[in-house]
């Protein structure tokens, strides 16, 4: 293969070089600075943006609904239950950790494994999380499934089962958790600031549950402990 340099010189390419047309591109010796406006360009007015509209309905059985449309091709919906640590006693501490452990699990209607396969065909993701005041389901996906992703949120706030060998799993996990937050000094430091601040109070209980806690809880203290927080008005 003869090198480029080669390739330029031959008679050939000099004769389809001449007769090739040129189209004139004139070229501004000095191009204007970005911040002047280019010549004959029609001058722009800045539009704001429009703030989303929240809208807030009530449903009929006492439960707020809050939407925005976001004209995106994905929506993002959840349950958040005014639940957490704070409303925790000694004796049942770390219940809204397992809640949060054995979401998307199995329930009065639907196998762990159906759950996993449904939301798959949503081609979405789901996620769940427990604080000290809050519970916060939350689903993500296409917005032509929201439906079918509002039917397996609800399902999994309200008709969780709570199985034994469930929770026996997740209490292992739980376990593991506890011996991590009492090894981390960070986090040791923040959970022992809320025991100070507010000594016996609701708030001074841990979110992890305590390793004594980890393996006593049955699904019947879980069950009890969500059913008496899923209150209209606990519920958004």
């Amino acid at each position: 293969r003869a090198p480029l340099s080669l390739m330029l010189a031959t008679p050939l390419f000099r004769r389809l070089a001449s007769t090739a047309t040129r189209v004139p591109y004139p070229v501004p010796s000095v191009l204007p600075p970005l911040t002047e406006a280019l010549e004959g360009m029609p001058e722009s007015t800045p539009v704001a943006a429009v703030p989303a509209q929240v809208q807030v309905s009530t449903l009929e059985n006492g439960v707020k609904v809050a939407t925005v449309n976001s004209s995106q091709l994905v929506s993002r919906y959840g349950v958040y239950v005014a639940a957490g640590a704070r409303d925790e006693t000694p004796v049942n501490n770390g219940a809204a950790h397992f809640v949060a452990k054995l979401a998307y699990q199995s329930t009065s209607s639907r196998s762990a494994l159906r759950v996993t396969r449904e939301l798959e065909r949503l081609g979405g993701s789901a996620s769940v999380s427990a604080g000290r005041e809050m519970i916060s389901y939350e689903v993500e996906s296409v917005r032509d499934q929201v439906p079918t992703g509002v039917s397996i949120l609800a399902d999994m706030v309200v008709n969780p089962r709570f199985a034994s060998h469930e929770v026996k799993e997740a209490s292992h996990d739980v376990e593991r958790e506890a011996s991590e937050l009492a090894s981390n000094p960070q986090l040791h430091v923040i959970e022992a600031a809320y025991g100070a601040a507010f000594r016996s109070g609701p708030l001074s209980l841990p979110i992890v549950s305590p390793l004594y806690n980890a393996h006593q809880l049955t699904s019947a203290d879980i069950t009890s402990f969500l059913r008496s927080r899923l209150t209209a008005g606990s519920v958004v």
